[in-house]
């Protein structure tokens, strides 16, 4: 009767989680980037979660609330886990940040909590809550110090079978602890996300201080709380198939703070610190080479645009000296004919200027030597030949008019007669 009591509760426990999970809002990361717009994101809420007393395997705890570290009965361990539905996660997904949120209930002193991967699985009946820092009467189906299934399965090690890598390390920001965005977090999360079939998810263990004082530990509210309060395991993945592109996503912490106190040995605290700051180093090299790989593309792309800019330019410059040289062969051409049509008109002129010369001193009766006629006749023909085209106009009148005087001072002279002249000169002119 009690066992199926027990099954009873149990399933109206996960009914109840899994309504609440239905209709929760995104609360967003304090660890990952839930705002990039770059990510998919999914926050799983159907979780469980228990505590183990050291050296207790009468009572146990699986309701309402989980604790971690130390009182002055022994040490606390807090188990959580996270289970996935088939249709969480696109079959491509690839997750880039993962991060545990928890609502702490109470926190008398503050001290390092780490997150440990579990490796066997384990039960809880969820019908125990914790009373001070104790649980209830153990019942069928729960996980103690030795059991992992009350009371038929046992831990290969007391106190829970874990990795001793740590996970991820409390991140606090007031009553919100986070623990997440490593490297290892996010494998972890992705190895669960793959296999589907029947993946092996026990989730994970807290642990505390568990060499302090008596009184360091904290209280976390369970999955049957408010929707506000209750575990949740946010993840930021990529998927092609969602419109997400995959990318190299290098922004994780160090699992364990160069900071922590872990009350490890001088010579493990001093390897733990050198890991840890050569994992900061790392992230760093890691940004700073995705920055420098960013800022090579966007060079590559600006001188693509320069080296376009420059062609064009280039092809603009080859059409100006086409077009520019057949206006230069056009204009040649244009004065060439511009100079024919003037050298026409000027021998046209002097031609013109010889023969009114010449018809001036015929009609007009002058008294010429027989010398000086033949001389104007013989430059009127030079004329016409096309010699002394620019001289013509002047010199020639010149000549004329010297001779003409040098003439007029001469002692004798020869009365000529116009018709005789024009007789004479009538077959030269034509």
């Amino acid at each position: 009767m009690r066992v199926y009591a027990s099954s009873i509760i149990a399933a109206a426990a996960v009914a109840v989680r899994v309504r609440r999970a239905e209709a929760l809002e995104a609360v967003g990361g304090t660890l990952c980037n839930t705002r990039d717009g770059d990510v998919l994101v999914n926050e799983v809420t159907n979780s469980r979660d228990a505590t183990i007393f050291q050296g207790q395997d009468e009572i146990s705890s699986g309701m309402d609330e989980f604790m971690t570290g130390t009182s002055k009965n022994g040490i606390r361990r807090g188990l959580l886990a996270f289970d996935f539905d088939e249709e969480d996660f696109p079959a491509d997904a690839q997750v880039e940040c993962a991060e545990i949120r928890l609502h702490t209930t109470e926190m008398p002193k503050d001290g390092t909590l780490t997150l440990h991967r579990i490796t066997t699985a384990w039960e809880t009946s969820g019908t125990n809550v914790i009373h001070g820092v104790n649980g209830g009467h153990v019942k069928t189906g729960d996980t103690t110090w030795s059991y992992t299934d009350f009371p038929t399965s046992l831990w290969n090690s007391r106190g829970g079978d874990y990795a001793e890598n740590v996970v991820a390390t409390k991140v606090s920001s007031g009553d919100i602890h986070s623990f997440g965005n490593t490297l290892r977090m996010t494998r972890i999360v992705q190895e669960w996300i793959d296999v589907k079939s029947n993946p092996f998810n026990a989730g994970f263990i807290l642990m505390g201080e568990e060499t302090a004082a008596a009184g360091q530990y904290v209280k976390y509210s369970g999955a049957e709380n408010a929707p506000q309060l209750i575990p949740r395991l946010i993840v930021t993945y990529t998927s092609p198939s969602q419109g997400k592109e995959h990318r190299d996503y290098t922004a994780y912490l160090p699992e364990v703070p160069v900071n922590a106190d872990l009350s490890l040995s001088s010579t493990e605290e001093e390897s733990s610190a050198k890991v840890a700051e050569l994992k900061l180093l790392k992230v760093t090299v890691d940004q700073l080479n995705g920055q420098l790989a960013a800022q090579k593309e966007e060079s590559t792309a600006k001188v693509v645009v320069f080296e376009a800019t420059v062609h064009q330019l280039s092809s603009q410059i080859t059409a100006l000296q086409e077009e520019s040289a057949a206006k230069v062969v056009e204009m040649e051409g244009t004065m060439n004919q511009l100079n024919g049509q003037l050298t026409a008109q000027q021998q046209e002129s002097a031609a013109k200027v010889l023969v009114e010369q010449l018809d001036d001193q015929l009609s007009g009766g002058v008294h010429v030597g027989t010398a000086a006629l033949f001389s104007l006749v013989f430059s009127l023909f030079g004329c016409f030949a096309g010699f002394a085209i620019g001289s013509c106009r002047k010199s020639k009148k010149e000549q004329a008019r010297n001779e003409s005087e040098d003439l007029r001072r001469e002692p004798a002279t020869v009365n000529v007669k116009v018709a005789d002249v024009e007789e004479a000169s009538t077959p030269h002119i034509t």
